[in-house]
């Protein structure tokens, strides 16, 4: 034998995924809109489906996540094909490029979300650590069971306007021992479905008053010392410059961060705004710092062990290796939505087409304006809402928006300015602008909910 074939490497053979791409691109040529828009509701579904995976540790929602990822790279696939095709000149390459830069981020989510699943795969006793930790999320996974007299059998989600009602978000549902994923508003429900959800405590509040079901609480922490609005920027930030000295708490915090820079990112798509594209980029730097602090906390403290340090907490190794796994992916998801917006943030016009994608995509994002009868131009906002609440009652902490409405603050306009610190004491004031990501629906119950009392 020759000696270099001892130092060849195996021959490797393209997976059928191409061929099976560039037959859904002849025999179903789609458009680059609607190819971006399943991208966008793709990449969000997978990375619920992933916490979900890690809090149940479910192997059902895993194999998910995996056969989800693959259909993006046939989505990536295919939009790359039809960008090829669309290009004429200079000035539409350029722009098309940069819906190539964020169909790649948005598959770049799905990725990272595949790699959160794969911590499935680790040992069993670092693995048993994952449902723990996520436990202590403020936005938490959670069963409920229909019931048929709840009044949810044979409705479709579109009539019971969950999620505005409740804040509380169907992301999977299980029927008859199979669990039935990608579910839209015209799903139909039946008694016997266990529904997978997403929100946070008072989300599920509002959902066990509505049904009268004290049981759908049980495995929630206490509602009452739940924080509102968590999604909000400052109220992320500031746990993290708190010198949090908890790991666990700290990759509480980045994940909620990363989720909350996604939402930016698609924000300053759909508006063309520069300022929330450059806080993404902003929250992106804070991000390499905490996964940073994160990695030395995890170390620091498998070896407080070995001396004895009152100031660091003790970490068992294995949950030290799921924190430091999940950091990463978290750091995945960051650098996704930083790429989002950098799109915003180049010297050329957005392609129209990124706009529309991200309008037309299941969670959309909303510009409200409060109108308390004293501004006249608006500008292109899309609803305006009567506002006339003062006081504590124009708190977020007092409104609730999230679980009343299932629309989130993403960051406030006011007087010209862009306001992201926010927390449950930052009142609304008349003449803001809000932008908001959830479901449309959410505009009536918002208008409830402002309305004079």
């Amino acid at each position: 034998m020759r000696p270099w074939r001892l130092f060849r490497r195996p021959d490797v053979r393209a997976e059928p995924l191409a061929v099976e791409a560039r037959k859904e691109v002849s025999e179903r040529p789609r458009s680059v809109r609607a190819l971006l828009t399943e991208m966008k509701d793709i990449s969000e579904l997978t990375i619920d489906l992933a916490w979900a995976a890690i809090a149940f540790d479910s192997r059902a929602f895993a194999a998910e996540v995996e056969t989800m990822n693959l259909r993006m790279d046939r989505l990536l696939y295919e939009i790359r094909i039809a960008v090829m095709l669309s290009a004429r000149d200079r000035r539409s390459a350029e722009q098309l490029a940069g819906l190539l830069q964020v169909a790649n981020a948005a598959e770049d989510l799905a990725e990272a979300a595949d790699e959160l699943v794969q911590l499935l795969d680790a040992d069993l006793d670092e693995r048993l650590e994952l449902p723990f930790m996520m436990k202590r999320a403020d936005e938490i996974m959670h069963t409920a069971e229909v019931h048929k007299d709840d009044g949810f059998d044979l409705q479709t989600l579109r009539d019971l306007l969950l999620e505005s009602k409740t804040g509380v978000r169907v992301v999977a549902l299980k029927r008859t021992k199979r669990w039935i994923f990608g579910i839209d508003a015209d799903q139909r429900l039946k008694a016997g479905d266990l529904l997978m959800c997403r929100a946070d405590s008072s989300g599920y509040q509002r959902l066990a008053e509505l049904l009268d079901r004290e049981d759908l609480l049980e495995g929630i922490g206490d509602v009452d010392t739940a924080p509102s609005e968590s999604s909000t920027t400052s109220a992320i930030v500031a746990d993290l410059e708190q010198n949090v000295r908890d790991p666990v708490d700290l990759f509480l915090a980045m994940k909620e961060m990363s989720e909350l820079m996604v939402d930016l990112a698609y924000s300053a798509l759909l508006f063309d705004n520069k300022g929330i594209a450059t806080e993404v980029h902003y929250l992106d730097e804070e991000m390499d710092d905490n996964l940073y602090d994160l990695q030395r906390l995890a170390v620091d403290g498998v070896a407080v062990s070995c001396r004895a340090d009152e100031n660091i907490e003790a970490v068992s190794p294995d949950r030290a290796l799921a924190l430091l796994r999940l950091g990463g992916a978290v750091e995945a998801v960051a650098a996704a939505a930083r790429s989002i917006a950098d799109v915003t943030l180049r010297d050329i016009d957005a392609h129209p087409v990124l706009a529309a994608s991200v309008r037309d995509a299941e969670s959309t994002v909303l510009r409200i304006h409060l109108d308390d009868g004293t501004t006249e131009d608006v500008g292109d906002e899309i609803e305006s809402v009567p506002f006339s609440l003062t006081g504590d009652f124009s708190s977020l902490g007092i409104l609730r928006l999230s679980s009343n409405t299932g629309l989130w603050i993403i960051a406030i306009r006011r007087k010209g300015k862009l306001i992201f610190e926010m927390d449950r004491n930052t009142n609304l004031q008349g003449g803001d602008v809000l932008i908001l990501q959830g479901p449309v629906e959410g505009l009536d119950r918002m208008r409830e909910l402002f309305s004079p009392k």
